[in-house]
């Protein structure tokens, strides 16, 4: 509904609400944890491509890739090990994009 008549979730520019609900939804995708396949729904597919096209999408989602497929784990919880990788890697990556003082 939301999607049929604008790019994003409010008008054709991303707004808060778009972060807001794509922190959520971005995490589900067979790219991240592999819990849901939007492919069924056009518009939200688009709106998914579009939000991965937004500059520095793939750099705060580095947790994620660390994480990887999650739909192989038969309900068992992330060792507390990988959870503190994931975290790391992700922390390297964003202070690897501040600039230096």
């Amino acid at each position: 509904y939301w999607l049929a008549k604008s790019d994003y979730l409010v008008g054709e520019s991303v707004t808060l609400a778009d972060i807001a609900a794509y922190s959520e939804l971005g995490q589900l995708l067979p790219r991240y944890a592999n819990l849901h396949d939007f492919s069924g729904s056009k518009n939200v597919s688009a709106w998914m491509e579009r939000m991965q096209a937004l500059p520095f999408h793939d750099e705060v989602h580095v947790a994620l890739d660390v994480l990887g497929d999650l739909s192989t784990r038969n309900g068992e919880t992330i060792p507390m090990e990988k959870m503190i990788e994931a975290n790391k890697t992700a922390f390297k990556k964003l202070l690897s994009l501040a600039p230096s003082s």
